[in-house]
């Protein structure tokens, strides 16, 4: 299938720490489906998962426990989420954090990833194609590729700037005459099994 005609969905995570197997949860999610160019449907969601933000994830999202307060529980927005993704592929920024916290928030509602689930790590795919940055965090390759926001680091925004690039990496795969799905998700497919 060629990149333009892709149906995917580019989606991050905001956490209450770094660590899914140490007990950190997801406390926002967000996420863009489009097809090729084109957003077609948006999700997004504060969670309160009745675990208190770590002063790092603070520092970085600005998430408090009282914008949790009445934010709804996980078992009501992961099982949205993942109808909402329904057979797309997915696309995230250092895939496997975001696919991680997924993972675990799905394992704690008693589900799993679903199997035939495609994975592709947005920050592979910049340090493939975008070469000799001095840094590949999002907000970087995002300014080098001509993104005019600063980063705020909450779901929603991470999303439309991951997609931002994601649009940029498509258009320099297409110049390189790697126009083909497949071989995206066999240079830069996550393995679930790892996660």
């Amino acid at each position: 299938m060629r990149l333009s005609e892709l149906k995917f969905v580019v989606f991050d995570v905001e956490t209450t720490g770094l660590e899914p197997e140490s007990g950190d949860r997801i406390v926002e999610i967000a996420a863009l489906k489009s097809k090729g160019e084109k957003v077609v449907d948006r999700f997004h969601s504060l969670i309160n998962p009745k675990v208190p933000v770590s002063a790092g994830a603070f520092a970085v999202n600005g998430i408090t426990l009282d914008m949790l307060k009445s934010a709804p529980r996980p078992s009501e927005i992961i099982p949205k989420f993942v109808d909402f993704i329904k057979r797309d592929a997915l696309f995230a920024y250092n895939a496997n954090f975001d696919a991680a916290f997924l993972a675990q928030e799905l394992k704690l509602l008693g589900e799993n990833l679903p199997q035939e689930l495609i994975i592709i790590d947005i920050l592979a795919m910049a340090r493939s194609l975008v070469t000799n940055l001095f840094s590949y965090k999002l907000e970087s390759v995002a300014k080098h590729l001509g993104y005019a926001q600063v980063q705020k680091h909450r779901a929603l925004e991470d999303v439309k700037m991951s997609f931002f690039i994601l649009q940029k990496l498509f258009a320099i795969l297409k110049t390189r005459g790697r126009d083909d799905f497949l071989q995206i998700k066999n240079l830069y497919g996550i393995s679930l099994q790892n996660i």
